[in-house]
């Protein structure tokens, strides 16, 4: 397990990085047009005890924490670039991964993708979209950073960390039954056949990739990661 949660660091770490941009971004575009009541002629986001607080204020708020975070994010790029080479792999990796970002982005805004994705990268410390070879190298050279450093260190962080959110790696053959009280013969003929095919001693993956009526059978029933703090949609 303990490996399993080293690989999600880094889609923990993009996901991460791209909601400190996207957030930024989002505040930045919004600040003009943030409304609602009005105290002499300044539009009032949220008022407590009394004293209001104006759009400004807020802004500027948000705009002064997301900056700390700018700034430490730059110096963050520089230690690393300076510090980590990547290998031939690795190489090869940062350029598919440029090409997936490029693809997503460009079927998600179109023909003024560049224009969003670089706005997000300029908010993360890079200089625009020319960067975005540069980000999916660092991102590459942050998670093997991470990875050699938790190579030796893990042990005190993993102790608490399981303590506090008890992970767990689940997986699940998901059955649908329209109605539990009147269980139709091919939802019972599907049920027994998950149930003969696991005593036949077959791989749980296997038979969940098979009968498995959701999207998890794709990856043989995983769900992944769960800890306290983790929620499911009901199916």
């Amino acid at each position: 397990m303990v490996d399993f949660i080293k690989k999600q660091w880094f889609v923990l770490l993009i996901g991460l990085v791209f909601l400190i941009g996207i957030g930024y971004y989002v505040v930045d575009q919004q600040s003009s047009v943030v409304k609602g009541k009005q105290v002499n002629g300044e539009d009032i986001v949220f008022s407590i005890d009394g004293k209001n607080f104006t759009a400004d204020d807020f802004y500027k708020e948000l705009k002064e924490d997301y900056e700390v975070n700018l700034a430490a994010m730059r110096y963050q790029i520089e230690v690393v670039e300076q510090t980590m080479t990547l290998t031939e792999d690795e190489i090869v990796s940062a350029k598919l991964n440029v090409e997936e970002f490029d693809a997503v982005y460009q079927q998600q805004f179109g023909k003024n993708y560049k224009e969003y994705l670089g706005r997000i990268l300029i908010s993360i410390g890079f200089d625009g979209y020319e960067d975005l070879d540069k980000f999916s190298r660092f991102t590459l050279k942050y998670n093997r950073m991470l990875e050699e450093y938790l190579d030796d260190n893990l042990d005190p962080y993993w102790t608490e960390y399981e303590k506090q959110y008890k992970p767990r790696i689940l997986s699940h053959i998901l059955v649908r039954i329209a109605d539990t009280e009147n269980i139709t013969t091919e939802e019972q003929e599907k049920l027994d056949a998950v149930k003969e095919a696991l005593a036949q001693g077959e791989s749980f993956s296997a038979v969940a990739k098979e009968y498995s009526d959701d999207g998890s059978g794709a990856s043989g029933g995983s769900l992944g990661l769960a800890t306290t703090s983790t929620s499911y949609v009901k199916e």
